[in-house]
């Protein structure tokens, strides 16, 4: 039997993991469209489906450190112009996979801030450039040190042969 509940803010979450001893583990399920503002995304949050913020007409979304999945088209289509992802303290979860088109058609993002963890696109480390396909108003992707890729002036890097290259 498949549990819900919603969060402060209006926001459908289905429970995927925990009980009432431990804690719920949640993964995101609906956000109403309509909602405009600031959002933060709750720190029992573990992953977001695809398609989950689409069309969205939030501002800013903040990402807790627990997410480990963003899936397939999960912002796409959006107005948001910011989207932080958190750092921890002490980053139990090592890695962060970002499905396709995560970011697609979100033409007022501006910028996106990524955590320093191991990050990955559909389980491999290669970067897909179609997780920001027609966001023409990106100017900045910004990571804190520590991760498989680095950022340098708000560009996106990774490290061939001890050089940076630039992927976004």
């Amino acid at each position: 039997k498949v549990k819900y509940a919603s969060d402060e803010d209006g926001v459908l979450l289905k429970v995927v993991s925990g009980d009432t001893d431990t804690g719920y583990k949640y993964e995101i399920c609906f956000v109403p469209v309509a909602k405009t503002g600031d959002y933060i995304i709750p720190s029992n949050v573990v992953s977001i489906p695809a398609n989950a913020f689409a069309f969205s007409k939030l501002y800013k979304v903040i990402v807790p450190a627990s997410v480990t999945y963003v899936g397939n088209g999960a912002f796409a289509n959006s107005k948001i112009t910011e989207i932080v992802f958190e750092e921890a303290l002490t980053r139990s979860v090592g890695s962060l996979d970002f499905g396709t088109k995560v970011f697609e058609n979100s033409v007022n993002l501006e910028k996106v801030t990524l955590p320093a963890c191991e990050l990955t696109f559909n389980g491999e480390e290669d970067f897909d450039k179609g997780i920001f396909a027609n966001c023409s108003n990106l100017n900045e992707i910004n990571m804190a040190e520590g991760g498989n890729y680095k950022s340098l002036n708000g560009m996106l890097c990774t490290t061939v042969q001890n050089n940076l290259q630039v992927v976004f």
